[in-house]
C-alpha cells in the first residue's frame, strides 16, 4: 500500500518506483552547498535511508546560511520520512507546518501523506529535484502603503476610509524572475553593477537622466535635478543602512546579502510609481511608499533626504531576514519590519519608537473597548494584514498591522524581543509547530494570559501619552 497517491500532472516515473510531487520553485536559489545536501538527502531516501535523510534535512533546516533554505519543500520531504519512520506525531507537525507556507495548488500532496501517515510500511519514493516552494507563493515583491518618513509625519486625512493607512499589500513583479535575478551583482562587479543600471534607466526612461552610484553594499539610483542628491548625502545615507544593516547582522545573526543591493529613491510619489512600474513591471497603487523586490535585491523608496531612511529599513529587514529565517511567521516579520521603519541609531542599536505613526490608526480605527487576543495576533495570515477592497476590510488590515508593531515595541521594552526571535528560528518540535504560542512564551519567560494582560496595558499607556 503506498503512502500517498499522487496525479500525474505533479510527478513522473523514475526507476526507483514512487515520486513526491514536484514543488515548483518560485524564490531565490538554495546556495550550492545547500542544495547539494538537499540532493543528497533525496538520494537517500530514495534508498529508503529515512533516518539519515531526516538528520541531515534537520541540518539544512538549522545551518545559520539558509538563502530561503527553509521551505516548504524542506518540510515536506522531512514531514514524509518521519511518517516512514513511524513518528507519526513529528511527521504530521511538520508536514502541517508546511502546508501552512505551501501553494494553494500543493497544499493536497501535504494532505494526502497526513492522512495516511503511520498507516503503510515504507515505500521508495525518489523526490523532483529542483523543486522548491516561497514562503509566500507567487510573491515577488513586497509593498506597504502610507506616507510617512522615519515617523516624522502622520496621515493627514482625518477620514477613517483614508486609504493611505492600509500599511501594507503585496503586489506581484511581472518582470520575469531571470530578467530580475539578471541584475544581480557581487560587490567586486560594482562597475558591471553600475553600469547596467544605468542602461536600464536610460532605456525605461529615454527622456529623463538618472544618476547611479555605487556606494558600499549599495547601488543608488535617484533622478537628476537642481535639488538631486549630492554626493555627501548619499555617502551619509550609505553609513545610516549600513549600520542598519550591521544592527540586524549583530543582533539577529541575519546575513549580509551576496550581492549589491539596489537602491531606487524617488522624491514623488508619481516618480515611484513610474519605477515600480518600469523598473518591476508592477502595477503600484498611488499610496505606497516604499516597496522591495527578492529576485533582483532592490529597494524603491519616497525619500528626501539621508536622514529620511525609515522606508528603507523597513525594506532591508525583509530582504535580510528571509536569508536564514525564511519560516519567519507574518505577525514577527511585519511587526518588527514596522517597527524599525520609525526607530533611531544610538550606539551602533537600532532603537524603535513607540511614538509609532501607527498609534494614529489604533486611534482612529480601533474601538478601545475591544479586546485584544495576543493568540489571534501571532496567527495572522497576509489575508488578516493586506485588508481588501471595502473599507472595512481596510480598516481591519491597518489595525492588525499596527497591533502587531505594537506588539514588536512591546517585546523591546520589556527586553524580549531578540528572545522571542530566535525561540520561533529555534521551535521545540513537535509541539511548537503547530502552536503559534509556544515559541512566544518560551521565548518572553510567562505564560500567554499574563503576557496577554501586560501587552494590553502597556498599549493602553503608550497610545495614551502619543499623538
Amino acid at each position: 500500500m503506498k503512502i500517498f497517491s499522487l496525479s500525474k500532472a505533479f510527478f513522473s516515473n523514475s526507476a526507483a518506483g514512487i515520486s513526491l510531487p514536484l514543488l515548483i520553485a518560485l524564490s531565490l536559489p538554495l546556495t550550492v552547498a545547500a542544495q547539494m545536501k538537499l540532493e543528497d538527502c533525496k538520494a537517500m531516501m530514495a534508498q529508503g535511508q529515512y533516518d539519515k535523510a531526516s538528520n541531515e534535512l534537520l541540518k539544512l533546516i538549522n545551518q545559520p546560511d539558509q538563502r530561503n533554505g527553509r521551505t516548504p519543500e524542506v518540510y515536506y520531504y522531512l514531514g514524509f520520512c518521519r511518517c516512514q519512520l513511524n513518528d507519526s506525531p513529528t511527521g504530521r507537525a511538520w508536514l502541517e507546518y508546511g502546508k501552512r507556507q505551501a501553494q494553494p495548488a500543493q497544499k493536497a500532496f501535504f494532505d494526502d501523506v497526513i492522512s495516511q501517515c503511520g498507516q503503510a510500511d515504507t515505500v521508495s519514493a525518489l523526490p523532483q529535484t529542483a523543486a522548491r516552494l516561497n514562503s509566500q507563493p507567487g510573491v515577488t515583491s513586497r509593498t506597504k502603503g502610507g506616507y510617512f518618513f522615519g515617523g516624522k509625519h502622520l496621515p493627514d486625512d482625518e477620514s477613517p476610509n483614508d486609504p493611505t493607512i492600509v500599511g501594507a499589500a503585496m503586489n506581484v513583479a511581472s518582470i520575469p524572475i531571470e530578467t530580475l535575478r539578471a541584475r544581480l551583482f557581487a560587490p567586486e562587479r560594482r562597475s558591471d553593477a553600475v553600469a547596467a543600471i544605468k542602461k536600464l534607466m536610460a532605456e525605461s526612461f529615454p527622456d529623463q537622466k538618472y544618476s547611479v552610484n555605487s556606494l558600499g553594499q549599495f547601488v543608488f539610483v535617484s533622478k537628476e535635478s537642481a535639488w538631486g542628491w549630492k554626493p555627501a548625502d548619499l555617502e551619509k545615507l550609505e553609513r545610516n543602512l549600513h549600520r542598519v544593516m550591521k544592527f540586524y547582522e549583530t543582533n539577529y545573526r541575519m546575513l549580509w546579502p551576496e550581492r549589491l543591493i539596489t537602491i531606487y529613491l524617488a522624491r514623488y510619489p508619481d516618480e515611484l510609481k513610474a519605477i515600480a512600474t518600469k523598473i518591476h513591471g508592477m502595477n503600484k497603487s498611488a499610496d505606497v511608499i516604499g516597496y522591495s523586490t527578492n529576485e533582483d535585491l532592490s529597494v524603491a523608496a519616497l525619500t528626501q533626504s539621508p536622514d529620511m531612511w525609515g522606508t528603507i529599513s523597513h525594506e532591508l529587514f525583509h530582504l535580510m531576514v528571509h536569508d536564514n529565517f525564511a519560516d519567519i511567521p507574518n505577525w514577527l516579520e511585519e511587526g518588527m519590519a514596522s517597527a524599525y521603519a520609525v526607530a533611531r541609531l544610538e550606539n551602533g542599536r537600532l532603537i524603535a519608537s513607540n511614538s509609532n505613526w501607527r498609534s494614529a490608526v489604533l486611534k482612529r480605527l480601533f474601538n478601545p473597548q475591544n479586546a485584544i487576543h495576543v493568540k489571534d495576533l501571532v496567527n495572522l495570515t497576509w489575508t488578516d494584514l493586506e485588508g481588501g477592497r471595502t473599507n472595512e476590510q481596510q480598516a481591519r488590515g491597518a489595525v492588525n498591522h499596527a497591533l502587531i508593531c505594537y506588539l514588536t515595541l512591546y517585546l523591546q521594552e520589556r527586553g524580549k524581543l531578540a528572545e522571542v526571535y530566535f525561540a520561533y528560528r529555534n521551535r521545540k518540535v513537535p509541539e511548537e509547530l503547530s502552536d503559534e504560542t509556544l515559541p512566544l512564551v518560551r521565548g518572553f519567560g510567562k505564560p500567554l494570559q499574563e503576557i496577554n494582560d501586560d501587552f494590553r496595558k502597556f498599549l493602553d499607556k503608550t497610545l495614551s501619552v502619543t499623538r
